[in-house]
């Protein structure tokens, strides 16, 4: 059954609410649960706030799907401190706030809100006149108040202020909230097509789309799944009003409006979808399992720790391997998708990155052992460099770009020093005069600082001295049939891809393609390597005599260390107790005593898999004298 929609409601507040207008700011207005025309109407997810200077306008969508509505109370064209009360008072009753607003100058805005009684608890915080928008958003509450569910820029072009409300991130749904100009009211209007994510593998889509009176808009980009969706963008009244209606004969209802007035004009952006809930998630595990002391019981263990991280983290898609010597003995995968995604399955290709240099030091060492070149070689003069501003780069070895101290870090500003000014993508030869013609950051091997543009030159390195392209090296000498392959760039070659690559990045400048990356990454400790890029990230670790590596569709997580909390805490563990544990029957095994103790049937290892012991060492006879020093029908 399809929702009722009341619809848009569009009037002036004096009107609808009788509320007088000689009264003087700042008179508390409410709308109370039982107002009519809305009694037994729920009401979802917007309420946007238009002022001007004699009249308050507003928009909202009301639905009705036979359930019992949230009790609510909404104040508007409110100062600071008298909002801040308002909001105390009923937060106080367990209110929570759903949406605020608002409008005018800096330092004499009127505010706007909406509080909502939830049927269940959620931490929430808000604030209003921000001023550094970016400074707050990254310093947000890290306890997992960090969902952005409304925002309102206002105040003058030269001071800007901005209100944005925070709720708890239950299940990390991703979000996105980046403001662009240019405002002032243009007159373009834009209506886009029905997106269907199944058919076009757009997963990201606006779930809002704030504007301030000027008219600059703020998308909030999200990944839930609501079915298919559709965007309407600067229209007036009547057009807006059309709109709806042409929308609903495809049955795509309006769960956001948003709206301002200035300049003369008002204009009204909308977010239509297929339904008012995101659509629900199914689980789905697959692969095999062997090796362990009881294979069923170690698949439900693992699966359950994965279960709750992947549900935890809001991940979609992920794969884990565990095995020792070269052998897998576990290869899993793991998918808690809506409809529109492909179910992964253990041989599906992820996106890696951030662990690529891997390959590229073991090609180096390659190399090295192959006698075709030594870790003191100097990189630019075998490469046919030798015309450098700065005479210290000939002193840059192998060695220093291994080790990222080659002194040569900067490089973002490449494409706009070209003579197609950023226009088409700078090659790698272009990257080196770049840097040829500039200063070092300091003398090579003086400081350590991480360096993408050192892998590269190590790849053209490699490139040079084995007569090869880097990757067809890196295919035939090193990954050996892995199935391994260059990442294109082109979306239409993976339109059929089982894993899809999620991110957050909307509208990614290439000039700064990692900005506020690198200076977390630091010195890497011994033992594991883990890196992330937009819509990927992998985990591998040397876990004492075992290895396993862990791959996710998306590097956006709940917090920053839970992949680390997931490898040291669980994963570590899980082996430890499944694995690794050397204790067999009344046995404490730390060798493989070998098949002739099954042949013979050892008393306690009865029901033992001869694979559960493949990962211990081989006994010496030393060690077999000692299992079975009491046994002497096993002599």
């Amino acid at each position: 059954m399809r929702l009722k929609i009341l619809g848009c409601l569009l009037a002036f507040l004096p009107l609808l609410l009788h509320a007088q207008e000689d009264e003087d700011l700042p008179t508390l207005h409410e709308m109370p649960t039982t107002s009519s025309p809305t009694r037994g109407w729920l009401q979802a997810y917007v309420v946007v706030w238009l002022r001007k200077p004699s009249e308050t306008r507003y928009t909202t969508t009301w639905i009705h799907d036979g359930t019992t509505g949230h009790s609510w109370q909404m104040a508007w064209g409110l100062n600071l401190k008298a909002f801040d009360e308002w909001v105390k008072k009923w937060e106080m009753e367990g209110f929570r706030m759903a949406t605020l607003g608002a409008n005018g100058p800096a330092d004499r805005a009127e505010f706007h809100g909406v509080m909502v009684l939830p049927k269940r608890r959620l931490k929430w915080a808000y604030k209003c006149d921000i001023e550094d928008l970016d400074k707050w958003i990254a310093g947000k509450d890290d306890n997992g108040i960090s969902r952005v569910v409304s925002f309102r820029m206002y105040g003058e072009l030269d001071n800007r202020r901005y209100c944005v409300l925070i709720h708890e991130n239950r299940g990390n749904k991703r979000w996105a909230l980046e403001h662009s100009e240019p405002g002032l009211m243009p007159d373009s209007t834009c209506v886009s097509e029905f997106n269907y994510p199944h058919v076009s593998r757009q997963f990201l889509h606006p779930a809002k789309l704030f504007m301030a009176d000027d008219g600059v808009i703020t998308p909030l980009m999200a990944d839930m799944s609501m079915g298919g969706w559709s965007a309407a963008i600067r229209l007036n009244q009547s057009a807006m009003a059309k709109e709806i209606d042409r929308q609903g004969h495809q049955w795509f209802m309006p769960i956001d409006i948003q709206g301002a007035s200035g300049f003369g004009k008002t204009q009204f952006n909308a977010v239509f979808a297929e339904r008012t809930k995101y659509q629900s998630r199914v689980w789905a595990a697959h692969g095999q399992t062997s090796g362990f002391r009881n294979n069923e019981r170690a698949k439900k263990e693992l699966e359950k720790i994965m279960k709750d991280f992947i549900k935890h983290n809001g991940i979609r898609q992920a794969q884990i391997s565990i095995g020792m010597r070269g052998h897998a003995f576990l290869e899993r995968s793991y998918t808690y998708p809506e409809s529109a995604y492909g179910t992964v399955k253990p041989h599906d290709v992820f996106l890696l990155g951030g662990v690529s240099k891997m390959f590229l030091y073991v090609a180096v060492e390659w190399c090295v052992d192959q006698l075709i070149v030594t870790y003191d070689t100097h990189v630019y003069k075998p490469l046919g460099y030798r015309k450098a501003f700065d005479k210290r780069v000939e002193d840059i070895t192998i060695q220093h770009l291994l080790d990222h101290t080659a002194a040569a870090f900067e490089f973002g500003k490449v494409g706009l020093q070209l003579p197609h000014n950023g226009t088409e993508p700078a090659t790698l030869h272009d990257l080196i005069e770049y840097k040829l013609k500039r200063r070092l950051d300091y003398n090579p091997g003086e400081h350590m600082v991480h360096s993408h543009y050192g892998s590269l030159l190590l790849g053209a390195v490699v490139a040079n001295l084995t007569e090869m392209p880097y990757v067809d090296f890196l295919k035939k000498h090193i990954l050996d049939g892995l199935g391994v392959s260059l990442f294109e760039t082109d979306s239409k070659v993976h339109f059929k891809d089982k894993v899809v690559q999620q991110g957050l990045q909307i509208g990614l400048d290439a000039r700064y393609p990692g900005r506020g990356t690198v200076a977390r990454i630091g010195k890497r400790k011994d033992g594991y390597r883990r890196g992330g890029i937009e819509g990927g990230y992998a985990y591998v670790e040397t876990y004492g005599d075992f290895d396993f590596a862990i791959l996710f569709n998306t590097r956006e997580f709940a917090s920053k260390n839970a992949v680390l909390g997931l490898a040291h805490d669980k994963i570590r563990n899980f082996i430890d107790r499944t694995v690794a544990e050397k204790k067999y029957g009344p046995f404490t095994l730390t060798c493989n005593p070998g098949p002739e103790i099954f042949d013979k049937a050892f008393p306690g290892l009865e029901g033992v898999p001869l694979d559960s012991l493949e990962h211990l060492p081989d006994c010496t006879q030393k060690e077999l004298d000692e299992i079975m020093h009491d046994r002497e029908d096993l002599d």
